[in-house]
């Protein structure tokens, strides 16, 4: 059986380097996206133009580009209005940072990963799901379809 929770993206390769700002403290100059969570743990940012060009080429549907900053640990959730998305870890914000996915009453994990950096890949976020062991800075850029532009069935 296929995995139905994350799987390595093919087809996209690294991002390079000079499109991302790697350092924390540059991408929190950035404009915030209007994520409207608890920003002490989670927040989001929008990307340089060039970057979104760049990401854009690889997906034959329009898409959002954020980078995405964990300072702690997520807890169990599902994703407001995505059901998948694609992330590539710039900083893994620790050597045993653990994706988990739970079962819908939350007593049982069915599937966790710890996810290299300098990677694609595309996670299911509508099952529930967690981030665990955080111990720095784990930023990502994130993309998923954008629902006003144009909708394609995945």
């Amino acid at each position: 059986m296929a995995n139905q929770y994350f799987k390595f993206k093919y087809g996209v390769p690294p991002v390079p380097e000079r499109l991302y700002h790697l350092l924390l403290y540059d991408v929190g100059k950035l404009e915030e996206s209007n994520w409207e969570g608890d920003q002490s743990i989670y927040s989001t940012y929008h990307v340089q133009e060039e970057l979104q060009i760049w990401v854009q080429s690889y997906f034959d549907f329009p898409v959002i580009v954020n980078y995405q900053v964990i300072d702690k640990q997520v807890p169990i959730h599902r994703d407001v209005d995505r059901i998948l998305c694609w992330n590539y870890l710039i900083k893994t914000g620790g050597p045993k940072v653990t994706t988990r996915w739970w079962n819908d009453d939350e007593t049982e994990v069915v599937q966790s990963v710890v996810f290299r950096p300098h990677c694609w890949y595309e996670l299911n976020v509508k099952q529930k799901h967690d981030v665990i062991d955080v111990e720095g800075h784990r930023v990502a850029i994130t993309v998923w379809q954008d629902p006003v532009i144009g909708f394609k069935e995945l």
